[in-house]
């Protein structure tokens, strides 16, 4: 009887010690498939976002180990370029990783986008399992954008990424809208799409911590952003509808907490002229995130128009554990919305006026006087239970792969 564990490669650029977004998932989803006595494989860039800068990094994780490279990468600022030199280079370190790691793969798990190196790496590895976690569909993000040029991109996104759907066992989707998306546009059947929300990545840590109490003083109502802060993000709509606010309601001090070319650009951006009333600080360290959460009055989700189906906030399942409010700013028919209005937790706007999100929020301000947190956040865990559980992501991954009970000579026994 062979009693050696799965060996899964995980294939992503973004990982451990990334803080946020992508790495962050990343980091959990690998962690959890080590729990279940997985060997894992990570081939990975050193840490880059968000401030697309590579910063060596040699950290490691019990069970799991990590391939990177790319650290001396030059990412160009336009969005577009960066992406194609992304998806370049990790195409390369992908096929020279996986020609030295190839032998006894159970499954792998490819954590899309990047994605051009997924039809090669099907050849490479014929007959291993391979699931795809679509994380964002680039093609909408795209088609999403005011820019000729971008539109026309898109086009082309959506070719490639068809393809790497395609190659792909199962796919896992972040949202039901995400699933229909594959479907009517990539044209994978149902039968090959899992949907699972985002999980909850909050660390343990201190509610009654006093780290952030000179940011965020208890005599203040703060409205807070704080992650990844990329176009879909609509940073400078959100820089004036906190203008706006600041203006509108004289208790409330707004806060950014992010880092990256785009972060520092709303900042400079606010000295010319914006409000003192909003501050800009770095990213949150991991053992903050509860006290930080504690000292939100408001998180606010902001979703670029028409990519509802193409992302959902990874950020989400957090706030919805701690009880804090969330006001999003998207589409009404997105699932984000959707999701707002099955659980109560906040409001979500549209449209393209801050003037009229600053009047939703101060209305919202006004209504959670008072609210009990704790009450909240009862009465809210039950659904973050049911929806965003990474064990159940985990289930239908490892059922994807063989056993090597089950394998003799790395091929599955017949």
């Amino acid at each position: 009887m062979n009693d050696s564990p799965r060996r899964v490669l995980f294939l992503s650029p973004f990982f451990h010690p990334e803080a946020i977004s992508t790495g962050r998932y990343n980091t959990h989803l690998a962690r959890a498939l080590a729990a279940r006595g997985c060997a894992v494989e990570v081939v990975a860039s050193h840490p880059l976002y968000p401030d697309w800068r590579p910063v060596f990094s040699d950290a490691t994780l019990p069970g799991i180990r990590i391939h990177r490279g790319g650290l001396r990468l030059r990412y160009p600022r336009a969005n577009l370029p960066r992406r194609a030199v992304l998806e370049g280079w990790y195409f390369t370190h992908v096929l020279r990783q996986v020609r030295r790691l190839r032998s006894d793969v159970h499954g792998v798990v490819a954590v899309l986008p990047p994605m051009l190196f997924m039809p090669a790496l099907r050849s490479m590895l014929p007959g291993v399992p391979m699931v795809g976690v679509v994380h964002d569909i680039q093609g909408i993000m795209a088609r999403s954008a005011d820019s000729r040029v971008r539109r026309g991109a898109a086009v082309v996104i959506r070719a490639l990424e068809r393809r790497a759907f395609r190659a792909c066992d199962q796919l896992i989707a972040l949202s039901r809208a995400m699933a229909g998306q594959l479907t009517e546009a990539c044209g994978i059947p149902q039968a090959r799409i899992r949907v699972h929300y985002p999980f909850v990545t909050t660390p343990p840590g201190d509610e009654a911590g006093t780290a952030l109490q000179a940011l965020m003083p208890p005599d203040r109502r703060h409205v807070v952003y704080a992650g990844a802060l990329g176009e879909k993000q609509r940073p400078f709509e959100l820089l004036a509808f906190f203008q706006a606010l600041c203006k509108l309601r004289p208790d409330v001090t707004c806060h950014v907490f992010s880092s990256g070319p785009l972060h520092e650009a709303i900042r400079r951006r606010n000295e010319s002229g914006g409000s003192p009333a909003i501050h800009f600080h770095g990213l949150v360290p991991d053992e903050q995130l509860p006290e930080l959460y504690a000292r939100s009055t408001v998180q606010v989700i902001p979703q670029a128009e028409g990519t509802g189906a193409g992302a959902f906030p990874s950020k989400l399942p957090n706030l919805l554990q701690a009880g804090v409010p969330v006001f999003a700013i998207c589409d009404a028919a997105s699932e984000l919305a959707r999701v707002l209005d099955e659980t109560g937790a906040g409001m979500h706007v549209g449209g393209d006026d801050p003037h009229a999100w600053a009047s939703s929020m101060a209305a919202l301000l006004s209504r959670l006087e008072g609210e009990d947190r704790d009450a909240r956040r009862a009465r809210l865990s039950e659904y973050v239970a049911r929806h965003f559980n990474i064990e159940h992501l985990v289930d239908d991954i490892l059922a994807c792969f063989p056993h090597p009970a089950g394998l003799e000579g790395g091929r599955e026994r017949r």
